[in-house]
């Protein structure tokens, strides 16, 4: 009985064992199935986030993709077919913008990544349609299926790129701007922003008061000729004015004008004390109601304003070289009447006579006013030249032992002559008298004695130079200057000394054309003139002549000298001269020497005259400046009919209708009004003796 009990025992034993057992296997498949479900649902949110992540997301080996999300089908336009089994490299371009090829910085990235070092890179991929774009890429390794791989997430970030790219260009526009502008630009900075709730007069004085530079472009530099920025930033901001009321005014036109302004100008000094003309605007930015700063831009006028005074200067010399070149031209006229009576006159009555004193003062009157016309035609530029090759050394040679006589003992003489000079064609009468002229002007500047100095060289005009002095112009020329260590002279008397009756000394002896005059030659001779000086320190007078390649010719073209019976003749002279009272003094003269004369009253009458006469012309001497028919077109006339004739011109000034820039054409005779009867007479005689026409 026992037995079996203890036999019911144990098999209910193991009956609540396997129960046990039972619940317990129960609840593992439980728990099994569970993770099962939570590892499918961890698949499945795995997948989705995968799939829509915002990036592209791509899971890869070292030489090809193994799987890729949507977005990544997106970002590289093609599918997921497509995409596997191609490798970094085939998406790709041979050079990453960095210069670094792909092939190689792909694999120092995925070796690193491989080796357990996360990689965040820059990359530039290419589309399958071939446009290329920007992204950053991050590299980890992950571990699948017992296998290890490179997780790639890539982020286009083109938009991004090219933005910062604008930025980058804007930036360097602005900084070329900014350095190269012919415009001086400045920033103005404050020590404390300033409050704009206060009147334009305080928010004026708080500018000036605090205000500094502190930004400036080179051009800025170069206007105040500062040497950097840090010169000009503890300078007085007033450098905008010529002083600080002025400055203070245009601050308060700026604060009242919602911190802007419009074009306005003003008169500056640099920083070496030099007066500066400049046309400025600068507007402010306003931030928390206070001007943080204020940006201009400024345009130095200093050069163009001495383009207009100089512009000014010379429509003023024009004006009054027209006008002195007309009166000289009628001027001329009546003193050709005047000296020729009085030469008449005192030809024919004798020394003792009593009126034989009051004739030849008229006559002095007379060479004095025909001196002065001369100066005016010199001035006007309508003197006629007659110019040769010379060499300037040889007339400053000549004239050295005339102008120590002139400017006196006190007074040293020097010349610094360079012996390779260059030739020059010119006048040598009027550069003698630029030199006796500018000796005159150096003693009368020296009255206690000094130095006075010529010196020549070869002198090259180059553009620099001529954009620096208005009217020069840019060639190889011979410099002549003549330098004195006199009293000197003012701004304000340089800025005058070239004007006609301008003058520092008694206008009762001095008519004050002698430097016009120079002014006039040079000019009408194509070269240039400056004046270097200042009070107390003498004074410099620089003359630029073209330089020629032409050889000097060696025959004497200067009139031979004649007096007596050598000035008569007895040819057929034709007179054509449109003033009769001209016409007349010169008839009686040169009839008077035994010649016969046509008279003619210009051109037109002259051809019908010579149609008409029996008698054979030997030699013509006309004017040139003649109503109907000047003499220029009435010898063109004239050379088919008498091919053979002699010709003289006449003028008191050519306007030039004879002439090539004031000089008279080579082969062509001409005597300048008001000349002395003795010299036309001698003249006549010197061309009818000259073999030719």
């Amino acid at each position: 009985m026992q037995k079996d009990s203890k036999t019911t025992q144990a098999l209910r034993d193991e009956v609540n064992q396997l129960k046990k057992k039972i619940i317990y296997y129960e609840k593992i498949l439980e728990r099994s199935k569970k993770k099962q479900e939570s590892c499918t649902e961890n698949q499945e949110k795995y997948r989705s986030l995968f799939d829509n992540a915002i990036d592209a997301v791509l899971v890869m080996t070292a030489d090809h993709f193994v799987e890729c999300n949507q977005k990544t089908e997106e970002l590289f336009g093609c599918n997921k077919e497509q995409f596997i089994k191609k490798g970094l490299l085939d998406f790709s371009p041979k050079i990453q913008p960095d210069g670094q090829t792909s092939a190689e910085a792909a694999l120092k990235y995925i070796g690193s990544a491989f080796s357990g070092e996360p990689q965040f890179v820059n990359w530039q991929f290419i589309r399958a349609d071939g446009l290329p774009f920007y992204c950053e890429m991050s590299l980890t390794s992950i571990t699948l299926k017992g296998e290890l791989y490179i997780q790639a997430i890539v982020r286009d970030v083109s938009l991004r790129v090219e933005a910062e790219r604008a930025l980058y260009e804007r930036n360097l526009q602005y900084e070329s701007l900014f350095r190269n502008s012919m415009l001086g630009i400045w920033r103005m900075e404050f020590k404390n922003p300033v409050l704009v709730d206060q009147k334009p007069s305080q928010i004026a004085q708080k500018m000036l008061d605090e205000g500094y530079f502190s930004e400036c472009n080179e051009a800025l530099l170069r206007m105040y000729n500062a040497a950097s920025k840090e010169e000009l930033s503890i300078a007085d901001i007033h450098l905008f004015g010529t002083n600080k009321k002025e400055a203070l005014e245009y601050f308060e036109i700026f604060a009242a004008n919602n911190f802007s302004t419009a074009l306005l100008e003003t008169q500056g000094r640099d920083r070496n004390g030099n007066e500066k003309s400049f046309r400025f605007s600068y507007s402010g930015y306003v931030e928390k109601n206070k001007l943080q700063w204020v940006w201009g831009i400024q345009l130095d006028l200093s050069e163009q304003k001495m383009l207009e005074k100089q512009f000014l200067q010379s429509q003023k010399m024009e004006a009054i070289g027209m006008l002195a070149g007309g009166i000289a031209h009628d001027f001329n006229n009546l003193l050709t009447v005047i000296n020729g009576y009085s030469d008449l006159i005192t030809s024919k009555i004798s020394i003792d006579s009593p009126v034989f004193k009051n004739v030849l003062s008229i006559r002095k009157a007379g060479e004095k006013a025909a001196n002065l016309t001369s100066q005016l035609l010199a001035f006007s530029r309508k003197q006629v030249l007659q110019p040769k090759i010379v060499v300037l050394n040889e007339i400053i040679e000549k004239m050295m032992k005339m102008v120590e006589r002139l400017i006196g003992e006190t007074i040293s003489v020097e010349a610094e002559l360079d012996p390779d000079l260059g030739r020059i064609k010119v006048d040598p009468v009027k550069i003698e008298q630029i030199i006796m002229n500018l000796s005159v002007n150096a003693r009368d500047a020296m009255p206690k004695g000094g130095k006075l100095i010529f010196k020549t060289q070869n002198f090259t005009i180059d553009k620099p130079f001529a954009d620096q002095h208005s009217g020069a112009k840019t060639g190889k020329y011979v410099q002549l200057s003549v330098s004195d260590t006199g009293m000197g002279m003012s701004e304000k008397t340089i800025a005058n000394i070239f004007d006609p009756f301008f003058t520092t000394k008694d206008k009762a002896t001095n008519t004050g054309l002698g430097l016009s005059t120079i002014y006039g030659i040079v000019k009408q001779s194509n070269g240039y003139i400056t004046v270097e000086s200042s009070t107390e320190q003498g004074a410099r007078f620089n003359i630029y002549l073209p330089r020629v390649e032409e050889t000097i010719n060696l025959e004497d073209e200067g009139m031979i000298f004649k007096t007596g019976a050598e000035i008569e003749g007895h040819e057929t002279i034709l007179l054509v001269e449109d003033a009769e009272n001209v016409r007349e003094v010169i008839c009686e003269s040169l009839e008077g020497c035994g010649y016969k004369i046509i008279e003619a009253e210009d051109g037109e009458d002259a051809l019908r005259k010579v149609t008409l006469s029996k008698e054979k012309i030997d030699l013509v001497l006309t004017d040139v400046v003649m109503p109907k028919m000047d003499g220029q077109v009435f010898i063109l006339r004239l050379k088919p009919i008498l091919p053979d004739v002699k010709v003289i011109f006449m003028s008191g000034y050519t306007q030039d209708a004879l002439m090539k820039k004031g000089e008279i054409e080579q082969g062509i005779d001409f005597i300048q009004k008001p000349f002395n009867l003795i010299d036309l007479a001698r003249r006549i005689r010197m061309v009818l003796d000259k073999k030719g026409t």
